[in-house]
């Protein structure tokens, strides 16, 4: 009850994080990250969106979230800004067909979109049907939007998810850069991906 009143209210907020090119530095775009008001208390909502994702509700909050990180794009950035925001969604909500007519919809009453929103598929949850994430994919880019993996190398589940999706880039996790950074078989790793 305590997740569908969050997910039905909006009753999350959003920050943005800068992500950066590795190679030049340069900020690629901003990623939405829901955080739960300070009036609520701390890390509930990780355990809400963790419990949605066992329990097969996740595809409720994605769509709250693109939901909201829309609505500030609107108010806070002009028509013609090249801001770029991405949106993170489990990997249950790329199958889902729910989330794609919820996208198709925002896409449709909101076309100044294009080139503004991206996706990143979060390494939470395991996408079930390879084929159906790529057309979910390929759709996306065919209406502007960009697709990308979030926090590659921490599980297992990413390399698979790499090997089976074409997506547009890649974020790798911050642990694995940091211990390429110290070990030599770190720098390898980050070399062959």
């Amino acid at each position: 009850h305590a997740f569908r009143r969050l997910v039905d209210r909006a009753d999350f907020e959003i920050v943005f994080q800068p992500v950066l090119n590795s190679r030049s530095g340069q900020i690629l775009c901003y990623e939405a990250l829901a955080r739960q008001p300070k009036r609520q208390g701390a890390g509930s909502l990780a355990e809400m969106i963790a419990f949605a994702e066992a329990v097969g509700m996740i595809t409720d909050f994605d769509q709250a979230m693109l939901t909201k990180a829309v609505d500030w794009l609107a108010r806070h950035t002009p028509l013609r800004s090249t801001l770029r925001l991405a949106i993170n969604i489990s990997g249950q909500s790329v199958n889902s067909l729910s989330f794609l007519a919820h996208v198709e919809r925002t896409l449709r009453q909101n076309p100044w979109l294009r080139g503004q929103l991206m996706f990143e598929i979060t390494h939470s949850a395991r996408i079930t049907d390879f084929a159906a994430a790529n057309r979910f994919i390929q759709r996306m880019r065919r209406r502007g939007l960009q697709v990308s993996l979030d926090d590659l190398g921490n599980l297992a589940a990413n390399f698979q998810h790499l090997a089976m999706l074409d997506v547009d880039m890649v974020k790798i996790d911050a642990i694995a850069v940091r211990h390429a950074r110290n070990a030599r078989r770190g720098r390898a790793f980050l070399q062959s991906l």
